[in-house]
This record gives C-alpha cells, sequence and structure tokens, in this order.
C-alpha cells in the first residue's frame, strides 16, 4: 500500500470515518501494519473487518486481528486466506478470548484443517459474545470434530453453526449430536456436502426431535437416499415447525420426496423448501403441487432439475391459483406441453404474489410461451375506476428453450404491457432479427424493464440497429447483454449512437461478436478504426458504466487512442487488471505514478489486481513517481519485453504523465481481461465507467 493511501487511511479509521475495512487483493507490509494499530485502538465506528486474500505475511494478517481485540464496535469478522499455519494462530485467538463485540466470524475455505481446529477449538468456548460461526470448506474431520464439538458446548451464545462442505459424517456425527444435546441455543447447523448417509441422519433426526429450537434444516448434497429420507419425513411428523428446509441432490426418488413432504405438509411456518436435481418424475411435482396447496407460509420454492414430466409439472403450477404467499419459483429444466402451459396461464392470470419465474429449458416452444404470455398479459378491468391489475412478476427467465418469432411476439405483448417487469433473459433462443426488432418495438413503450439478455441468439447488425432506435427513447433499461452474437462493427455503432440520447443505459456487452478494429465503407475501404467511435461516445455519455468488447488484438492506434481517454481524467480510483501470469508489477509503483499526477486518491477502494500484478519492469524507477518518460523509452526497447501488453501499458502511463486536470467526468476503473478469467456480473456504482476489452 502506497505511503499516501495509508496516511488517508490511518486519518479515516482514527477519526471514525469507516464502518467497513475491507483488505481485498490488498498489500500491507509489517510496518505498515503496526502503523495502523494506534488509529484502530482508538476507533470507534468500524462494524466489519474482512480480509480476503490480501497479501500481506501470516504475521501481519493476525496482527491486525489482534489490534481488535479490544474493540467494542467490531460485529462481524471475516477471514479469507491460505496463510494461516499452526503457529501463527495465536492473534486469532486471543482476539476471540479478548474481545466482547464481535458476534459473527466466517472463516470459510481457509483450509485450516483438523489441527489448526483442534487448536483453535477453546477460543471458540471462551467468547461470550459470537452468535454465528462459519466453517465451511476447512478440511473437518472425525479428527478434529471430537475437540471442537466438546467446547462448543460451552459457547452458550451460538446460535448458527455452519459446517458446510467438510467431512462431518460416521463418528464425527456422533460428536456433533452430543454438543446438540448439550448447546439449547442453536437454531440452525448447516451440513451441505458432508457425505452424511442414511445412518447419520437417523442420528441427527432423534437430537432434532428434542430439540426446541432448530428451526433449519439443510442437509443438501449428501449421500442419503430414500432410505434416509424415510426416517426424516419421521422428524417432520413430530411436532416441530421448520422455517426452511433444503434436500437438494441427496439422491431420492417420487415416493421418497412424497414421503418427506407428507410430514412437511404438517409444519406451519414453513417458508423455503429445495428439492433441486432430485429425478422426483410425476410423483413428485404431485407432492409439490400438494405442498404449495397446504403451506399458505411457503414464500421459496427451489425446483430445478427435478424431470417432473409434463404431468408433474401441472400438478405444480396448478396450485398457484390458490397459493397466495409464495414469491420465488424455480422450475429450471421443467418439461410443458400444451395442457401444462395452459394451466399455468390460468393459474399466472389470478397469481398475485409471484415475483421471480424461471423457466429455462422447458422445451417451451411459440404454442407453449403464447399460451404462458397470455396469462400474464391478461388483466382485471373495474368497471368503476377503469383500474387494471397485473402481474406481481419482476423476474423472468426464459432462457435455452425453443421458440421462435411467434413466441417472441407473446413476449413482446407482455413487455408492452406491464409495469412490474424489470428483468428478462431471452438467452440461446435461436432468435433472429426479425425477432428482435419485434422486441425493439415493445422496449421503446415500456417503463419497467431494467434488464434485457439476448446472449447466444442469432442477432445481427439489424438487430442492433432495432434496438438503437428503442434506446433513444426507453430510459429504464439499465443493461443490455448481446454476447455470443452475429453482431459486426456497423451494429456496434448503431448502438453507441443512441447514448447520445439515452442516459440510464448503465450496462452494454457485446462480448464474442463479429467486431473488427477497422471500420469499411460500403465498398470495402477503410474510412476509420472502431476505437475511435467507441471513445468519441463514450466520453459523450454520463452513464455508461460497463462496456464491454471482443477485439483483435490491439494495434498502435488503438492504444493511442485509450490514452486519449486517460487525457480526460483527473481520478483514477480503481485499478483493475488481470494480465499473463508472467506480467508483473507492484502496484504501489503504479499507484504512486498515479499520485503524482495528483489524481483524487481520498476515497480510493482497495486494488484489485487478481492474483497476478502486472510487469515488473518499471519497478525500480517508478518508486518515486518521477521516472522520466525517456528512461521508460529505453526500457520498453528492449527486446525482452517487446509484446503487445507492455506496450500498451506503456501508453496507459504515458496518458496518465500527460493527463490535464480540466475534465468532464473521472475514470474510476478501467480493466483488461481476458475471455476465460472475466466473472464480472456485479453491477457497478453510479459514476463508475469501466471498459473491458476482451482478446
Amino acid at each position: 500500500m502506497e505511503v499516501r493511501k495509508l496516511a488517508i487511511l490511518k486519518e479515516k479509521i482514527a477519526n471514525n470515518r469507516l464502518s467497513h475495512l475491507v483488505f481485498e487483493d490488498d498489500f500491507l507490509t509489517d510496518d505498515q501494519v503496526f502503523a495502523l494499530f494506534p488509529a484502530i485502538k482508538q476507533n470507534r465506528s468500524i462494524v466489519t473487518l474482512e480480509l480476503l486474500n490480501a497479501e500481506m505475511t501470516p504475521q501481519a494478517s493476525l496482527l491486525l486481528i489482534g489490534a481488535f481485540s479490544k474493540n467494542t464496535t467490531l460485529k462481524k469478522l471475516k477471514i479469507k486466506t491460505g496463510q494461516f499455519r499452526l503457529e501463527n494462530t495465536n492473534p486469532l485467538r486471543v482476539f476471540l478470548e479478548k474481545n466482547k463485540s464481535v458476534t459473527e466470524l466466517d472463516l470459510s475455505d481457509c483450509h485450516l484443517g483438523d489441527e489448526i481446529i483442534r487448536k483453535m477449538a477453546p477460543a471458540f468456548a471462551r467468547n461470550t459474545t459470537l452468535t454465528k460461526l462459519n466453517l465451511s470448506r476447512n478440511n473437518i474431520s472425525h479428527l478434529s470434530c471430537d475437540a471442537l464439538f466438546r467446547e462448543l458446548k460451552k459457547c452458550t451464545s451460538l446460535t448458527d453453526l455452519i459446517l458446510s462442505f467438510n467431512r462431518v459424517h460416521g463418528v464425527a456425527t456422533d460428536y456433533l449430536i452430543e454438543m446438540l444435546e448439550v448447546n439449547s441455543k442453536l437454531s440452525y447447523i448447516g451440513l451441505r456436502s458432508n457425505r452424511l448417509s442414511a445412518k447419520d441422519v437417523k442420528k441427527l433426526v432423534e437430537v432434532y426431535n428434542k430439540s426446541k429450537v432448530i428451526r433449519s434444516v439443510n442437509i443438501s448434497a449428501n449421500e442419503i437416499r430414500n432410505d434416509g429420507v424415510y426416517v426424516l419425513a419421521d422428524l417432520f411428523n413430530a411436532d416441530c415447525a421448520y422455517s426452511s428446509v433444503f434436500v437438494s441432490e441427496i439422491g431420492i426418488n417420487g415416493f421418497g420426496l412424497k414421503q418427506l413432504i407428507d410430514g412437511l405438509k404438517r409444519n406451519p411456518g414453513l417458508t423455503a423448501f429445495s428439492c433441486a436435481n432430485n429425478v422426483v418424475g410425476m410423483m413428485g411435482g404431485q407432492a409439490l403441487g400438494e405442498l404449495i396447496r397446504s403451506t399458505p407460509s411457503l414464500k421459496s420454492l427451489h425446483a430445478y432439475g427435478c424431470h417432473f414430466g409434463p404431468e408433474g409439472t401441472t400438478a405444480i403450477v396448478d396450485a398457484l391459483q390458490i397459493n397466495n404467499s409464495l414469491t420465488y419459483l424455480d422450475l429450471c429444466g421443467a418439461s410443458f406441453n400444451f395442457d401444462s402451459s395452459f394451466t399455468f396461464a390460468k393459474s399466472l392470470a389470478v397469481n398475485e404474489t409471484l415475483s421471480f419465474l424461471d423457466i429455462a429449458e422447458c422445451e417451451l416452444g411459440d404454442r407453449e410461451i403464447q399460451v404462458i404470455m397470455a396469462g400474464l398479459v391478461s388483466v382485471v378491468v373495474n368497471e368503476e375506476n377503469n383500474s387494471q391489475f397485473h402481474s406481481a412478476l419482476k423476474k423472468l427467465k426464459l432462457a435455452h428453450n425453443r421458440f421462435g418469432l411467434i413466441g417472441v411476439q407473446a413476449v413482446a405483448d407482455y413487455i408492452k404491457v406491464t409495469r412490474q417487469l424489470e428483468s428478462l433473459d431471452l438467452g440461446q433462443n435461436n432468435l433472429v432479427d426479425e425477432a428482435c426488432e419485434v422486441l425493439a418495438e415493445a422496449l421503446a413503450v415500456n417503463s419497467s424493464l431494467h434488464s434485457l439478455i439476448l446472449t447466444n441468439n442469432r442477432l445481427l447488425a439489424n438487430s442492433a440497429r432495432s434496438l438503437s432506435r428503442a434506446l433513444r427513447v426507453n430510459f429504464t433499461l439499465r443493461e443490455l447483454l448481446l454476447d455470443q452474437n452475429s453482431i459486426s462493427n456497423e451494429g456496434l455503432i448503431a448502438l453507441l449512437d443512441a447514448l447520445e440520447y439515452n442516459f440510464t443505459l448503465r450496462t452494454l456487452s457485446v462480448l464474442e461478436n463479429l467486431l473488427s478494429l477497422a471500420v469499411l465503407d460500403g465498398k470495402g475501404d477503410t474510412v476509420g478504426i472502431l476505437d475511435a467511435y467507441i471513445l468519441e461516445r463514450v466520453r459523450k455519455n454520463h452513464s455508461l458504466c460497463t462496456l464491454m468488447l471482443s477485439l483483435p488484438l490491439l494495434n498502435i492506434q488503438f492504444k493511442n487512442s485509450l490514452s486519449l481517454l486517460l487525457d480526460t481524467n483527473r481520478e483514477i480510483l480503481d485499478w483493475l487488471s488481470d494480465y499473463h501470469a508472467d506480467m508483473f508489477i507492484v502496484r504501489q509503483h503504479v499507484m504512486e505514478l498515479i499520485r503524482s499526477k495528483n489524481c483524487d486518491l481520498s476515497e480510493m477502494t482497495p486494488l484489485n489486481f487478481g492474483e497476478h500484478m502486472f510487469l515488473r519492469c518499471v519497478q525500480m524507477t517508478l518508486v518515486t513517481g518521477e521516472m522520466p518518460l525517456g528512461e521508460l523509452d529505453k526500457l520498453m526497447d528492449s527486446p525482452i519485453y517487446a509484446n503487445n501488453y507492455l506496450q500498451l501499458f506503456y501508453s496507459l502511463i504515458k496518458g496518465l504523465y500527460t493527463a490535464p486536470r480540466n475534465i468532464d467526468r473521472p475514470l474510476y476503473r478501467l480493466g483488461f481481461f481476458k475471455p476465460e478469467i472475466y466473472l464480472g456480473e456485479v453491477e457497478p456504482d453510479p459514476g463508475m465507467l469501466k471498459l473491458s476489452f476482451n482478446y
């Protein structure tokens, strides 16, 4: 961490201006951690501390935790690091024993192992405020479960214990049961993916039946099968009320699910149920239909990948006509025919609560989509005030089906009348330009849709032109995803032209289309470079946050244009990069360079360079931020660094050096990603621009 940022951070901590302190992929030396100690000790505002793969020594990371030992405001501590060793766990143990404010501790995915868990166990027991403990993905087995659960017997404040993705089965289950028989506060135990068998479940059911506080069951992704479910059904037949039950991927059939649901129907407070990825057939669908009918409190049902068949699907959707509580329904992979679609349409016409519906991969053709959309379009007109009733649906997923232009017309009719729908996914439906034109006409009059996904269809430049016309008059859409189509330069330019009129679109993605750097006229002659069009329109638009493109290897004109883009910006708050593994640079040196341009770093968020910082080549001269360009020129001439990525980096640095201060809008994030490593699906904050170029 560079000196300026460290000073700003110290000042904010000391003056109680931070509530969340997050170090993610950040770099702190031992001396810098020590420098933060005085500020942390006097802080009275930090509520959350997160160390997420922060690049510091094991001693530094644990000493940072130790600084909060006597803090009285910290409530949540999350650590995700592979740096724990048996010999350096003392600071964390001291923290747990001395701190009297923390209520949530998340050590998931730390790969602690049995030896460290055994050593840490007494510290959990000595803490008197901890209510939630997450130990998922830590390779916990019977070798440490005896010590862990023996100590957790004494932790009288603990209410939530998450042990997912470990090896708690067999003898380890016996240790868990001994703890549950003593600890009377635990209301949730997460046991997903622990290799539990039917025998283990039988033991758990016995202790669950005795408990008066456990209200949630999560045993998904275990080896339970029907034998274990029959035992589990006895649990729900008892006089107990469970709010959520998750039994996904446990290898049961329709008869096993029916046995389970027969017991669940007696639970008046059930709000969430998941049986995903169990092949339960028609009988399972009928059982779920009965659960929906008989459970007025049920709000969420996850039933993707259950292979109900048309008859089982009909039983589920028919139950929606009399259910007034369900808000989330995931039927991805179910089988619809015309009859089940017609039944579904009748249910949707009268259902007033469903807000999320996933019917992707359901083999929906034109006829099925037509009748389902007719149910959604249906309105009830009040003759006295002429008001209209619409479905409460906000998110609809129709991806990976098999409808065409006729089905799209039905979807468009719904888009025109809905006032609630905010997200629509039509990816992987083999849609063509004519279908996109119909959608664009509906989009032009819609005032509710925030996200439209049209990835992996057969859209060409004409589709982009149609959408461009819609964007000129639509002022609610925030996200438009057009990846994996066949849109050419002309189509992209049409979309970018709409940005002159549209100031609400925040994300535009056209990855893996038919884009090239050269812009051709009708005769095939080059009349410009695509990046010039891109950058010119981005400069004028003040709403776009993320523009994602796939282009060939960058040439010198493109690099120069990116440098010009930097020339118009004074604030670089976050620099994102994922380059080749052999390209390194120490991040604080880059930020020193940025600081030398008098960029505003007062609100800088933690930098995220991924696992690899890029390019070591300027390490020696960028320390002071005063490196002459001539020296960099000499370095760039070296044959060992003659590659496109380094040349691109050089142009960006040059842009920083020449950037004037009078600008219209700051560039907050500039990212270059390889297609296989880009994972960005989180919507950026308002006012942030992120250009992503995949190559």
